[in-house]
């Protein structure tokens, strides 16, 4: 990241308020805890054991945005992640065991905090707080000194530290080639996180959390796949099964939210216009009127005046909220009394009534 914007590259948005300082320090806690959980969990458990337990982090993901956030999603979604999260057990299929129930626990830990964090990720990227407005490299580049000191004092406190130093001082020994080769592994490993961590920021802040988790499941069975190319390794004909069963589940969940979520682009796009919306000299929306709809004025739009593929979310859990009986009073009471703004007021009232209980956000 200080490559980049001493390069010139990048120019980071600095933080103005006390609340973002709050969120991306609890943020990046909860990132170190999921990593943390994760790792100490292997030490307890088998692999095969730790990859099924994980594969259910789309389960845990749609339990949480439901108690959270009160998403609705339509049968054939969740029909799509039974061989999701299926495929992925049948795909890891080996030696289950585990040490002890501390495992088990820290395990099925490591898999909730899993999902908080994609859900809290793709809350803070897509728009869901009005006060945090980051992008996937802002986010990453306010993150990465949090993130790296709370894993560093881990280090102490768990004595990889010592250990690190033990084999530093053993590789200087060997000569200064070896010491570079571990400086060029360390660097390229730290690019290809960086790469990781941008290309997951940017796809979170377009889609949903569940789709996250969809394909991070997919992803494993992708890695077992290219294992097996590289080390030579013969799938046997459970774990073949495995990795068909979640890439159709995959293929399955792609095409049942896309089709969900071109209704839910609809009825909102319904909803607005029949709110009587006016359009400026322009001809882009005036969004002093949007906001009156309960649509956020922060939103990325379109030249046509509709939100963005990646806020749809959002804009669906805002509208529902708005949209509400006492949304409407609250709007109502806050309008100055102007005849557009009554007009669109009025209008969100006559238009709510229709659609109010057809808003469903897909995953």
């Amino acid at each position: 990241m200080q490559l980049i914007v001493r390069l010139g590259l990048y120019k980071p948005t600095r933080l103005t308020d006390q609340r973002q300082r709050r969120m991306l320090w609890m943020f990046s806690l909860l990132y170190t805890l999921n990593i943390a959980a994760s790792n100490v969990s292997l030490y307890y458990v088998s692999v095969p054991l730790h990859q099924v337990v994980r594969g259910t982090v789309p389960v845990f993901t749609v339990v949480l945005t439901s108690l959270a956030y009160k998403a609705k999603y339509s049968p054939a979604v969740y029909l799509t992640l039974v061989p999701v999260v299926l495929g992925v057990a049948l795909a890891t299929y080996g030696d289950y065991h585990a040490l002890s129930l501390l495992g088990l626990m820290l395990t099925l830990l490591g898999t909730l905090l899993a999902s908080l964090k994609t859900v809290v990720t793709n809350r803070l990227l897509a728009g869901g707080y009005d006060f945090f407005r980051l992008g996937a490299l802002d986010l990453l580049y306010h993150l990465s000194p949090l993130a790296f000191a709370q894993t560093l004092l881990w280090a102490v406190v768990g004595g990889e530290a010592r250990a690190a130093a033990e084999y530093l001082q053993v590789v200087r020994l060997d000569g200064f080639g070896r010491l570079a080769l571990l400086l060029a592994g360390l660097a390229v490993n730290g690019g290809i996180a960086f790469l990781l961590n941008i290309a997951s920021f940017s796809a979170s802040r377009k889609t949903s959390a569940l789709a996250m988790t969809v394909t991070g499941n997919v992803k494993v069975v992708l890695t077992v796949v290219l294992g097996c190319y590289l080390f030579r390794v013969v799938l046997g004909p459970i774990s073949v099964l495995g990795v068909v069963v979640t890439l159709v589940g995959g293929a399955a969940y792609s095409t049942v939210s896309r089709g969900g979520r071109r209704g839910s682009s609809s009825i909102l796009e319904d909803s607005i216009r029949r709110a009587r919306i006016h359009q400026n000299g322009e001809g882009s929306w005036d969004h002093s009127s949007l906001s009156l709809v309960g649509i956020p004025v922060h939103m990325r739009w379109s030249s046509e005046g509709i939100p963005s593929h990646s806020s749809w979310f959002w804009a669906g859990t805002l509208v529902r909220r708005r949209l509400s009986p006492r949304g409407i009073r609250r709007s109502l009471s806050q309008t100055t009394g102007s005849p557009d703004e009554s007009a669109a007021a009025a209008g969100k009232v006559a238009a709510d009534s229709r659609c109010r209980s057809m808003i469903r956000v897909q995953g």
